[in-house]
Order: C-alpha cells, then sequence, then structure tokens
C-alpha cells in the first residue's frame, strides 16, 4: 500500500528577520507557509524522518532551481551544497499524516450531532450543513 505524508514547512525567525529588508513578493514566498507531500510504499526502507529530510533537500533544491538568481536566495544559499544543516538553519519541517477528511468525517454523523452545529452566517457552510441533516443516512 502506498501512504502520503504531509510536511509543513515554516520560515524561522531568523528568516523572517532577514526578509524584511527586502519586502519583495520573493521575500514573501521564502518565508510563507509551504505544504508539500511525499507518496511512500508503506513497505520501505523510507522512515518518516527520512523523508523529512528528502524533502528538506527536494526544497533547497527547488528555490536554488528556481530563484538562484534572486538576492534573497543568495542569503540562503552560502555555499555550492544544498545540506540539511541549510534548510535548518532558516526553516522547521513538521510532518503530518492525513488523520481525517471532512468528507469522511461529515458523511459518518448522526443527525443529533448535526442538529446541534449552529448558524455560522456563512450561507455555503450553513447550506452545506442543512443538505448533510437532510441527507438519506439522517
Amino acid at each position: 500500500m502506498v501512504s502520503r505524508l504531509y510536511f509543513v514547512i515554516i520560515a524561522n525567525e531568523l528568516l523572517r528577520h532577514r526578509m524584511v529588508e527586502f519586502g519583495s513578493d520573493m521575500a514573501s514566498l521564502l518565508i510563507d507557509d509551504q505544504l508539500w507531500s511525499a507518496l511512500y510504499p508503506d513497505r520501505s526502507n523510507w522512515s518518516k524522518s527520512s523523508l523529512a529530510v528528502a524533502a528538506k533537500l527536494m526544497y533547497l533544491a527547488h528555490l536554488r532551481k528556481e530563484y538562484s538568481l534572486e538576492a534573497e536566495c543568495s542569503i540562503i544559499f552560502d555555499g555550492p551544497s544544498i545540506t540539511e544543516a541549510t534548510f535548518d538553519k532558516w526553516w522547521t519541517i513538521i510532518p503530518l499524516e492525513l488523520d481525517e477528511t471532512l468528507e469522511d468525517v461529515a458523511s459518518d454523523l448522526d443527525a443529533a450531532v448535526l442538529d446541534v452545529i449552529a448558524k455560522t452566517g456563512i450561507y455555503a457552510i450553513d447550506q452545506w450543513v442543512d443538505s448533510l441533516r437532510r441527507s438519506p443516512k439522517n
């Protein structure tokens, strides 16, 4: 079986501080949270921690390939090698597995629970919850 592991990539305070001087779209791209993912076979030599290292290296490789001429990237790449240490200097990575989807949870709720969901005032959400209440299961 194949699973998907997600990675939230978060800029650390050092990078955020250094990018303030630029105030550019590129600086924003470097400090905005990123969500990446990887497929992996459940029975393989790949552990979740090794997948996280691979994500770190591929993230840096992507930045170098796409944005190497940007001044903001010259701060990040202080040498010719792409290393895990370089990533760890500027970002944190959080591996996450998907626990639930909204669709799966919503389809499993019974009328007693759906009836106590308060109106939000957001038309699309209120209509969605109403449709769940009217579904054949309920």
